[in-house]
């Protein structure tokens, strides 16, 4: 089992390997770009909606439809309408956070060995509740349980322990 410093160096290198902060950026382009492109096309729909309105509304005022015909139709568009204005209004206040919560928690990630190495007991405490969710003694080993989303880190570096990378240059050694 590698030492506390040796996971964090790695993990540090995993987190910088695999660009976190450019990955959680991506995401979000790809997100905002994706939310964009929904609320276009519900925008549309809502347009072709009011099309479809007035033109009802006409031929009401022009005697083609009756009354009655009017009422369900109307009300059933404006009920439409308003389903679509809310998946719009849920779409445009969508939670942007998590950029700045990734970020804050890889950072975390990167300092928390130094961190820890610098810190008095009690902070040292507090660092440890915020990464750790239980330890176990198995023998003489200590087995920690991460909290989300450090189980994830710390199982990238397990893996990157067993699978390291290949060298992209496979040509023989001289």
């Amino acid at each position: 089992m590698p030492a506390p410093s040796e996971i964090c160096n790695r993990s540090i290198l995993l987190l910088r390997g695999h660009g976190g902060r450019l990955r959680l950026k991506s995401s979000y382009n790809e997100e905002r770009v994706y939310r964009e492109s929904e609320i276009k096309k519900l925008r549309r729909k809502l347009d072709n909606l009011q099309v479809r309105f007035d033109k009802a509304y006409e031929d009401r005022l022009d005697g083609v439809i009756d009354e009655g015909y009017w009422s369900d139709l109307s009300a059933r568009w404006r009920e439409e309408q308003d389903h679509i204005r809310g998946q719009v209004s849920s779409l445009e206040q969508a939670d942007h956070g998590y950029v700045d919560q990734g970020s804050e928690i890889l950072e975390l990630a990167q300092s928390a060995h130094s961190l820890y190495i610098t810190q008095g007991g009690s902070e040292k405490r507090k660092l440890l509740n915020s990464v750790l969710s239980n330890c176990t003694l198995s023998g003489l080993t200590l087995c920690p349980t991460y909290k989300k989303p450090f189980d994830l880190i710390a199982e990238g570096v397990k893996m990157q322990t067993k699978y390291p990378r290949q060298d992209s240059n496979l040509l023989p050694s001289a």
